[in-house]
């Protein structure tokens, strides 16, 4: 399983020009997620800076890749699934 998420270690800089990232400057996670369809596995989940993004398995459904970025008490994010579409939601911290 790791083999399929060290890709995800090679990122474009913000001037488009192609640099590596050092793998060990972001923070590799998973775990389960619970909702309506029972609990699911997390996979290839990192933490970069303000960044974040992990893959939610689902043999039925397709995966969803989750992607998103911290602003403030916010969460902005957007999920991919089989249709390809991104759909963005935002959440947000309880004080």
């Amino acid at each position: 399983m790791l083999d399929r998420c060290l890709g995800m270690c090679s990122d474009r800089s913000k001037e488009g020009v192609g640099q590596e990232e050092s793998c060990e400057a972001a923070r590799r996670f998973s775990g389960t997620i619970n909702g309506l369809g029972g609990e699911r596995p997390i996979t290839c989940g990192r933490v970069s800076g303000d960044a974040i993004s992990f893959t939610v398995e689902n043999a039925e459904r397709g995966n969803q890749v989750f992607k998103g970025t911290l602003a403030g008490d916010k969460l902005k994010m957007t999920r991919t699934g089989r249709s390809g579409e991104p759909r963005p939601f935002t959440t947000k911290r309880v004080k």
